[in-house]
């Protein structure tokens, strides 16, 4: 399995790395952003991401005059995520996607994402980690360019998102205060594409969609239940036809909780809020695109996201501080386990990362002397060919007076 999973995933990465957009990160991640943290080595976690919006507005009816319809979107993710060295993780995310916008029409669509993150990069001394995620998103479904979504056209995606973390704690830099910095970009392969069904659709890409995807998150932890706050978003460089649902830009902020059960589970709740205006930039005159409601915005004024995380090799390293009383007086110290597991856990991660710590400035003193002995190998080369230098001079001398007593003789 350990062998398996690293050259399957090499293999659908030969031909072409790609970066996803900044949605269903996995990982050691928050809940729309990328961190530059990789998980620890032979860990594998298994996470869901889902995220649900409804509306409801006034629509004609024949029989009872105006009625109220209520229009939904709805989305689910499931994904995997694996170390497989200090500095590499790996990640696979199958999207079972239902978009029901009424009662009279339900899609279904299902996308296949593959992932590979080189991050925690940076000395351990250093506060700052540099990461980089390349992803390929396939599309599986036969539905696409649907509202209340980013852009579609039922083609490959692909690109690379650069990333920056921070955080006050050098060992569990979740444990401390820490923020994060997502910039990338998204490139569609969908040049003289059509974007509907229809037979008269006349709009093709002329040029493959660009965009730009960009982030900022911050997180304030705490024993078990984290407070964070998003600000997440997209820009087209290269903008799809006027038959394109979902080709304005947008931007949201998203305060989310995260709440650890324990070590091995966790849960992440957050609502997105749309913070740019409503424009329809959508042509729905003299086009094969039929509006959904005059009242219902491209992307969603709101849009309420949540997450399960699971690790299943490894325990989170970050522990949780039991905080209880003993019912029953302790009538033996000697065997009365001062700390608990989770203490204990979390003291070994924090001499292990002491010990890295240790180990890169031993590192440093071997390198520093053997600079110095490069040196000293070369001050006494310098040396010695001055030495000798000198002494040629007195052999040429000795030769010289040997050539003339011959000459006398």
């Amino acid at each position: 399995m350990k062998k398996t999973l690293p050259v399957l995933l090499l293999t659908l990465f030969a031909s072409v790395l790609v970066a996803q957009p900044l949605y269903n990160p996995g990982g050691r991640s928050l809940l729309h952003l990328q961190s530059a943290w990789v998980l620890e080595k032979s860990t594998l976690t298994l996470q869901t991401n889902m995220s649900s919006y409804y509306n409801t507005v006034i629509v004609p009816s024949n029989s009872n005059g105006p009625v109220g319809s209520t229009f939904w979107q709805r989305q689910a993710f499931l994904g995997a995520n694996y170390a497989t060295g200090k500095y590499i993780e790996w990640g696979l995310a199958y999207n079972i996607y239902q978009d029901t916008q009424d009662t009279k029409k339900y899609t279904n669509a299902s996308t296949l994402d593959l992932k590979m993150k080189i991050a925690s990069v940076g000395g351990l001394r250093n506060h700052f980690r540099l990461g980089l995620v390349t992803n390929i998103l396939l599309p599986l479904g036969d539905h696409y360019n649907i509202p209340f979504e980013p852009y579609t056209s039922g083609t490959t995606q692909f690109g690379f998102t650069g990333l920056l973390s921070y955080s006050n704690d050098l060992l569990i830099p979740e444990a401390g205060f820490n923020f994060h910095l997502n910039a990338g970009i998204i490139q569609h392969t969908d040049k003289d594409q059509t974007l509907t069904n229809a037979a008269s659709d006349t709009f093709t890409v002329e040029a493959a969609t660009r965009e730009l995807a960009y982030g900022a998150a911050f997180v304030f932890p705490s024993n078990q239940l984290d407070i964070g706050l998003e600000v997440f978003g997209r820009a087209f460089a290269s903008q799809p036809p006027v038959t394109a649902f979902g080709r304005e830009d947008y931007l949201y902020l998203t305060p989310f909780l995260s709440y650890r059960f324990n070590r091995r589970f966790s849960f992440k709740v957050g609502v997105d809020i749309r913070l740019l205006k409503d424009d329809d930039e959508t042509q729905y005159a003299n086009t094969p695109v039929q509006v959904l409601h005059n009242n219902l915005p491209n992307y969603p004024g709101w849009r309420l996201r949540s997450s399960f995380k699971f690790y299943i090799t490894k325990p989170e390293p970050r522990s949780i501080r039991k905080t209880f009383a003993v019912s029953e007086p302790v009538k033996d110290f000697g065997d009365f386990d001062e700390d608990s597991p989770a203490t204990l856990q979390d003291r070994l991660v924090r001499e292990r990362r002491k010990t890295e710590i240790v180990e890169e400035d031993l590192e440093r003193v071997r390198h520093n002397r053997q600079k110095m002995e490069m040196e000293l190998n070369n001050l006494r080369n310098i040396l010695h060919g001055d030495v000798i230098e000198a002494e040629q001079p007195n052999n040429s001398t000795k030769v010289d007076e040997v050539t003339t007593r011959k000459d006398g003789e």
